[in-house]
């Protein structure tokens, strides 16, 4: 991390001035190092603009909001909504996710934006002659409540407000990209179990009988 960017970072006023110790001197506490180190996941693993960094700092420093909804509004910042338009189609699909969500008995809010998501998913199957329905995403959600529940006990230990996002910024994206993988991983090994014949494991050592 430059001395330049964090400077920019001071000026623009999401990192505070430290403490004059001398003339053209300022000193710096450990409560700025980890502001810098959210800033630097807000921008680096999640690139976030400077402008929404900003909108989330906010929520973190307003001891006023809650820390459920300074997650939320985080949430919010990290989400990539596609626009599905605004028809009968679009409004059924959103419909037919949020019943499906109201059965699983999760609390959600009335505007979280991964509703579209899961909408459009949904649009983008029928589109392809998939006739599938929300309830077809159960496996995922099933899937996605364990990983949930280990995310968020993480967060429950938190060190303090900034600390709490930090770990939600990073269990969502960088632990996202983890999962991809993962996930890509297991399908090239169970389909070399049951369809075809396994590729020698990486270092070219014989695979085990």
């Amino acid at each position: 991390m430059s001395v330049a960017t964090i400077k920019y970072w001071i000026r623009e006023g999401l990192v505070p001035p430290g403490a004059t110790s001398a003339p053209n001197q300022a000193a710096y506490d450990d409560a700025h190092l980890h502001r810098v180190r959210l800033i630097r996941a807000l921008r680096e693993v999640a690139d976030l603009p400077i402008a929404t960094v900003a909108d989330v700092l906010a929520v973190v420093d307003d001891e006023g909001v809650p820390l459920h909804d300074a997650l939320g509004r985080t949430h919010r910042a990290l989400a990539d909504v596609p626009d599905i338009g605004d028809s009968p189609t679009a409004d059924g699909a959103i419909d037919e996710v949020d019943t499906w969500l109201h059965t699983m008995g999760w609390q959600v809010s009335a505007d979280a934006p991964d509703r579209i998501v899961l909408a459009h998913a949904l649009l983008v199957m029928r589109e392809m002659g998939r006739e599938e329905s929300a309830v077809d995403f159960q496996p995922w959600a099933q899937a996605a409540m364990r990983l949930a529940e280990h995310e968020v006990g993480t967060i429950e230990g938190a060190d303090g407000r900034a600390d709490a996002v930090e770990r939600m910024v990073v269990g969502t994206v960088v632990h996202g990209q983890v999962l991809g993988a993962l996930r890509r991983l297991a399908q090239e090994h169970l389909s070399a179990q049951r369809i075809g014949d396994p590729p020698p494991p990486p270092g070219g050592a014989p695979p085990p009988d």
